[in-house]
């Protein structure tokens, strides 16, 4: 068993329904982490045991292969009311982050681009979708790579043809398909791509407004594409914002080689960025800021987590706890 007292709680990170993330620093070796920490009782009552396991193994995926586009995992391990995934450290925050003030350089639009579709070409060549690719599911890591997170939402054992019934993710970033009540295909991640690359080079969503608005939107409108916005990212943007999904850039078998071999990204060197050896366009300062939360009660056991949890509930989690890798 992972003692929690081993983290030093540093810096508050985030909260949603999930749960809620710190930076945490790990005593003995110094290692900044970032630790998911998620109730029992809230992940039974949602039913969202498969979604915590899912995610902990694509994570441990990640760390088995050495990808570096995709967050990997540190260790998982449990206590009486909470679960909690302690993950790499990305020191640049989410993509969402750097797009608070506006459209990216090119050279960054091209570069992020770039690492995502080697993060979705890898979950993909292991028959998995993501489902919920979107900036702030996309975090900068302290050499400035772009890298997929989040991965609650993924289906696995998913093939070239494979469909699947019910959409989920965040409603602005779904392709056409997914509200049609017919099926969609891993073709989704690469409409999603199109957005977050239009939101890299435009500074805005290519569709926005209430929910009808932007489900009529995504049917029937185009974006608009400011004047000056360069000819090639257009041009990608418009190959994955197309609407049938036969005919989606990524529709193919060969699906991110596709994308990969695209005009968009011929001054892209793959084997080198894939090495890592590429500098990043921004490479975030080493010098975290550190706040002043401590790994305090409160942290670990918050006051409406104070009863005993029943013996059937605390089954639902056998077999989740995970050591870092190089435990002996």
């Amino acid at each position: 068993m992972i003692p929690i007292e081993d983290f030093q709680f540093r810096k508050w990170l985030g909260q949603g329904s999930f749960g809620k993330v710190f930076m945490a620093e790990h005593k003995k070796t110094g290692k900044k982490v970032a630790i998911k920490m998620m109730e029992k009782l809230h992940i039974c009552y949602n039913q969202m045991t498969e979604s915590l396991f899912l995610e902990r193994d694509i994570l441990r995926l990640s760390r088995n292969s050495r990808n570096p586009f995709l967050v990997s995992l540190v260790c998982a391990f449990q206590r009486e009311h909470h679960v909690y995934i302690a993950m790499e450290f990305a020191a640049g925050g989410s993509l969402a982050s750097h797009l608070g003030n506006g459209a990216l350089p090119h050279t960054s639009t091209l570069f992020y681009s770039a690492c995502i579709v080697l993060g979705i070409k890898f979950l993909h060549e292991n028959r998995i979708v993501h489902r919920d690719l979107k900036p702030d599911n996309i975090v900068i890591d302290g050499a400035g790579y772009a890298q997929l997170a989040d991965f609650g939402l993924c289906k696995t054992g998913i093939d070239f043809r494979d469909v699947m019934p019910y959409p989920c993710g965040t409603i602005n970033y779904w392709a056409p398909e997914m509200f049609s009540g017919e099926g969609y295909k891993r073709t989704v991640d690469w409409w999603a791509l199109g957005v977050i690359i239009y939101e890299m080079a435009v500074g805005k969503m290519p569709f926005h407004g209430n929910k009808e608005v932007l489900r009529d939107s995504i049917l029937n409108k185009e974006p608009e594409y400011p004047a000056g916005l360069d000819g090639g990212t257009r041009v990608i943007i418009k190959e994955l914002l197309e609407k049938d999904p036969e005919y989606r850039l990524g529709s193919l078998r060969n699906d991110g080689e596709e994308v990969m071999n695209f005009s968009f990204f011929n001054p892209i060197m793959w084997n080198a960025l894939m090495a890592k050896q590429i500098r990043a366009p921004f490479v975030p300062s080493q010098d975290i800021v550190q706040s002043e939360a401590g790994n305090d009660g409160a942290i670990v056991t918050p006051h409406n987590c104070t009863s005993r949890i029943s013996h059937f509930t605390q089954k639902a989690f056998i077999g989740f706890d995970m050591l870092p890798e190089d435990s002996s």
